[in-house]
């Protein structure tokens, strides 16, 4: 395993989160990390040691107070084609098959809880469990190029990696059953009109405008877009009262954050507010 070193602004280079070359990690000087897959032969399936170098970028990224923002992408080939076909073994037992799917479920259950903004930056396919991992992200940008789909019964299986209720929750069950029983694959635009893609650009607009929303974000304030990322991940599991509730609670957290402060006292002095992510 190769030690991972990150580009920082005056071009310091930080040595803080240990990977191996199945990810790409590099953090811009505004607090952006960008996590690429980096298996373009398989179109970055997902492959045990991906996953593992994958957790540990996520892990890095939580607890670097500095990360104010993960860019999860693959490449202009593939974001990522899903899990690792070749890998499968057909005959792997029920109860093997559970525990060897943990690690997928820990993956997605990562990247959903983190406490920053999580973009996917799709430019190609984006199928199976890698349509899972781009809707576990909170927000979607993605080219032309992109393609998304569920193909699991193509395969004659059934979801994982929390698809059923990802998708479900985005497009609602009736398409979310439409896809799933068809293995349909759609392009950019058709995701875009569904609601899994909130950003759709051409691909010579698209590193500008990922980036563009990337550095919006990071110069936010970070434990309230945590905080609201929280509560809008439960919107639709609760009722009214609950969410009143949790929302006086995330309110109070964060009216303690310095970022609160220095905006009261940005509209104080009728100057645009500068975050620190504190």
């Amino acid at each position: 395993m190769a030690e991972n070193q990150e580009e920082k602004a005056g071009g310091e280079l930080s040595v803080d989160l240990p990977t191996d070359d199945h990810v790409l990690v590099s953090t811009s000087p505004d607090g952006v990390r960008t996590i690429r897959l980096n298996r373009p032969a398989s179109r970055n399936a997902l492959s045990v040691p991906l996953r593992a170098a994958l957790m540990s970028a996520l892990a890095g990224a939580a607890a670097n107070p500095e990360v104010r923002c993960v860019v999860l992408r693959g490449d202009r080939r593939a974001f990522c084609a899903g899990g690792d076909v070749k890998s499968m073994n057909p005959g792997e037992a029920p109860l093997d098959t559970v525990r060897r799917l943990d690690s997928s479920a820990a993956m997605v259950r990562t990247v959903y809880d983190l406490p920053k903004p999580v973009i996917a930056g799709v430019e190609g396919p984006a199928v199976g469990a890698g349509l899972s991992l781009a809707l576990a992200c909170d927000i979607v940008v993605a080219a032309d190029g992109a393609t998304f789909g569920a193909a699991f019964v193509k395969r004659g299986l059934v979801p994982d990696t929390g698809l059923t209720h990802l998708l479900a929750r985005s497009i609602g069950v009736a398409r979310t059953k439409y896809l799933v029983m068809t293995g349909e694959t759609f392009g950019a635009a058709a995701a875009a009109e569904m609601g899994i893609v909130a950003v759709h650009c051409s691909a010579g607009e698209f590193e500008d405008r990922l980036g563009a929303l990337a550095a919006s974000l990071a110069s936010g304030a970070t434990g309230a877009l945590g905080l609201a990322k929280r509560m809008l991940n439960r919107a639709l599991e609760i009722d009214l009262e609950s969410a009143l509730t949790l929302e006086a609670f995330g309110q109070a957290v964060a009216r303690t954050t310095e970022d609160h402060r220095a905006s009261v006292r940005a509209f104080t002095a009728k100057e645009p507010p500068r975050f620190t992510g504190r």
